[in-house]
Order: structure tokens, then C-alpha cells, then sequence
């Protein structure tokens, strides 16, 4: 159980350092806003023909964007209105990609009710929407499909926008995966125990 703690450990720290590294890097321009909430870069579709809008969960792999989500490297949201926007590319190439939000608050594409400090899920149908799971109900399969966090509450189950904090959740993530290995390992020692109650039944058969 210790080497799983360690794998998820390194794991974080190597996304963190990665984002870490992007908001520090020059970009080729920046706009700025005091209005809005998040830090977004410009990153080129895998396929220029792909609809991607505002608010979309979308997967980088080997640093463009798709909303296909399978062997995603990162998952990162359209940005709406960046309050930072990095990266900015020329105009005449820039109907080939969409700025993505790194970190900060940001409107997310959610289907189905949504309350406060909900995890959002990137939904597996490659639809670039999430679902909303609340913290004790995250099953371990969930937690690389973790977009960030809601800040709203919303009890439309329809498909709506809403605002999440995105990037560096460390701690959080963290405290995740102890509760998920503490589970296990409670989950573990029943199992021993069971198995050794059984064992002392058949001595005695």
C-alpha cells in the first residue's frame, strides 16, 4: 500500500510541476482583465475541424487539445474570458485552436445537479461535458478524469455551465488518495481476518 501512496505522490507533483512551468514560461503575448478569473493558454486542436466551445473539458496530449479524453496526458476547460491569456497565436492561425484555462475559476459544460465543492468528472462519451460527484462518493477510476472543483451549486439536471476552480489542488488530491488507500487497506485487513475465521472453522470440521 505504501508504493501506491508513493506512485500517486510523484504522479501529482510531476502534473504540478508541468503547470507550474507553463504559467512561468514567456509567452508570445498577454491580455489582461481584472473582470475575470482564470489563466489560460492557446493551444491547437489535434483536428482543425473539431467543435470545441467555451467551457468544454478537453485532454491535451503531446501539447494539443482534443475532446476525446482517452490517454489524455492533462484534462484543462475552454476558456470563457481569460484574465490572462498566454500564447496568443497569429490571426490567421488562430481559428485552429482554443485557449484553455490552466488555473483560476473558470464556467465548465456540467450535466445533471451540481452542489458546492463537488468534484467535476469529464464524462467518458467524449462529449467535453462532466458530472458533478460529491467527495464521498469518488470511486478510484474517477480520480484521473478530475477536472477540478465546483464553486456553485445548481439543481438543473440539465446541461448547463458551471463556475469550477481548475489547477493546483495538491492537498486535495492527496487527501483523496489516503482516504482511497485507508479504505483498502481496512477493506484488506477484513478480508485477512474473514479468511482466518474461515481457516479456524475447518480445524474444527
Amino acid at each position: 500500500m505504501n508504493t501506491l501512496k508513493t506512485i500517486f505522490f510523484f504522479l501529482l507533483i510531476a502534473s504540478n510541476i508541468l503547470l507550474l512551468r507553463n504559467a512561468s514560461s514567456s509567452p508570445k503575448q498577454e491580455s489582461y482583465s481584472s473582470t475575470n478569473a482564470d489563466y489560460a493558454e492557446w493551444l491547437e486542436r489535434i483536428t482543425n475541424s473539431e467543435s470545441i466551445e467555451k467551457g468544454s473539458i478537453v485532454a491535451v496530449k503531446a501539447g494539443k487539445i482534443t475532446k476525446n479524453i482517452n490517454n489524455a496526458e492533462q484534462l484543462l476547460v475552454v476558456s470563457h474570458r481569460p484574465a490572462v491569456a498566454a500564447n496568443r497565436p497569429s490571426k490567421s492561425w488562430s481559428r485552429h485552436g482554443n485557449y484553455v484555462a490552466f488555473l483560476g475559476q473558470v464556467p465548465v459544460r456540467v450535466i445533471g445537479a451540481v452542489q458546492t465543492g463537488d468534484y467535476i468528472i469529464a464524462q467518458s462519451d467524449h462529449s467535453g461535458v462532466g458530472k458533478a460527484v460529491a467527495p464521498a462518493n469518488l470511486h478510484i477510476n474517477d480520480y484521473q478524469r478530475i477536472v477540478g472543483r465546483a464553486w456553485e451549486a445548481n439543481s438543473d439536471e440539465g446541461l448547463k455551465k458551471v463556475n469550477t476552480v481548475v489547477g493546483l489542488a495538491t492537498n486535495q488530491y492527496l487527501s483523496l488518495f489516503q482516504k482511497q488507500a485507508d479504505r483498502e487497506e481496512k477493506l484488506s485487513e477484513k478480508i485477512q481476518n474473514l479468511e482466518e475465521q474461515i481457516n479456524n472453522l475447518k480445524k474444527h470440521n
